[in-house]
């Protein structure tokens, strides 16, 4: 039989911002988690989908993610539209990623 799953609170608008104003943005890796609950506030991915993500599944020019199935819990591809705060952001993280990595992960450690 199935059982009913227990729905789970969503954060205010006020959490969202308080949220937002914990990183300080001067260091990469702060820079680099303000971008991540960036995204995860606006496109609803799981932290696996995140973590996996690669420069070449983002698309700035129509602002979406073309996640493909083998980084999907469910094995389906999704598309994922991106705001402009956070296309951008995304774009500003992968250039200063790239300056100091050669790699084409998007999320990287401080060594990459």
């Amino acid at each position: 039989m199935k059982v009913e799953l227990d729905t789970k609170q969503t954060l205010s608008e006020e959490e969202i911002q308080l949220l937002l104003q914990q990183p300080n943005q001067r260091s990469y890796a702060r820079f680099r988690d303000y971008v991540m609950i960036l995204l995860f506030v606006d496109s609803g991915m799981r932290v696996q989908e995140v973590c996996s993500l690669d420069i070449l599944d983002i698309d700035f020019i129509s602002r979406c993610i073309n996640l493909p199935a083998i980084k999907n819990k469910n094995r389906k591809n999704r598309i994922i539209p991106l705001s402009n705060e956070v296309s951008r952001r995304l774009h500003e993280l992968y250039n200063e990623t790239k300056l100091h990595f050669d790699t084409k992960a998007v999320f990287v450690s401080n060594f990459g």
